[in-house]
């Protein structure tokens, strides 16, 4: 009797360390990146108690807590996430748009591509925020010439990605599909924009934190609202608090765009295997 249960005993601790083992490799990343957050925070408020870190200078979690509740139930904090959320997501879908379009004309076409690649390189190479006082002269101070900072800063990043992307494509099969008689549009479908999924996302990966760093800098050059105007103020007030506030609002936005671009580049790879290490 007691043989049996010490048997099923061991078994039920087999069967619960394996189910947690699975649990933990299925949900690993979430599990470690939430750790590697949490440590963080509690470094940073113990660094802060024991006097390592002057909270005027570095604040503290805490007292970020606090000027985030004070920000949005007493100030103005929805409305400056959603004028900044709403400028963002125009400008950075419109360049995405137009920089997967223009990556794969300059990829497949190659007279197109000698055509353009003097005005392109001139304005990449050319700082985005030098163009903003033309915008502004252009849009005036609303959201509009803001829009045009973001779609300018991740356009560029979008584009060379796809032009990659496209270049990299299997030439056995692209000779394959050409004697079948494919269209230019069938290999485009079925051959160049599953190919270029990797070298497209990462693009967007690239052009998202170029689009967070232009709609806060418009918004803090010229703006009455939105949280870089905010953060702004908040800095020339020296509200430290405030300013990290703002900061990881901006950071949590630019998370959030991050990780559904990750769980869109699954989708679309599903024939592409996942490395482990």
């Amino acid at each position: 009797m007691a043989e049996a249960v010490s048997s099923s005993t061991i078994k039920f601790s087999r069967g619960g360390g394996s189910r947690l083992g699975t649990t933990f490799h299925h949900h690993q990343r979430a599990i470690l990146g939430t750790l590697g957050v949490i440590c963080l925070i509690v470094a940073w408020q113990f660094f802060v108690t024991v006097g390592l870190l002057d909270p005027k200078f570095s604040s503290s979690p805490s007292r970020v807590l606090v000027a985030g509740i004070d920000y949005f139930v007493q100030g103005t904090g929805l409305e400056d996430l959603e004028i900044t959320a709403r400028t963002f997501a125009a400008g950075f879908a419109g360049a995405a748009v137009a920089g997967i379009l223009l990556g794969l004309l300059m990829g497949w076409f190659r007279p197109f591509e000698y055509l353009i690649d003097p005005i392109f390189n001139f304005a990449y190479t050319s700082p985005r925020p030098a163009l903003f006082p033309l915008f502004v002269i252009w849009f005036g101070i609303g959201i509009e010439s803001k829009v045009a900072l973001v779609f300018v800063s991740a356009i560029f990043p979008i584009a060379i990605a796809t032009t990659v992307g496209v270049r990299t494509l299997d030439r056995g099969l692209l000779n394959v599909a050409r004697s079948f008689h494919a269209s230019i549009l069938q290999i485009v479908r079925t051959l160049v924009l599953p190919s270029s999924v990797p070298h497209v996302v990462a693009g967007i990966r690239v052009g998202l934190g170029h689009a967070l760093t232009a709609v806060i800098f418009g918004e803090m050059v010229v703006a009455n609202k939105g949280l870089g105007y905010s953060m702004g103020v908040a800095a020339n007030s020296f509200n430290i608090d405030l300013v990290f506030c703002s900061f990881i609002l901006v950071g949590t936005i630019g998370l959030l765009v991050a990780e559904l671009l990750r769980h869109v580049e699954k989708k679309l790879e599903t024939w592409r295997p996942e490395i482990q290490h």
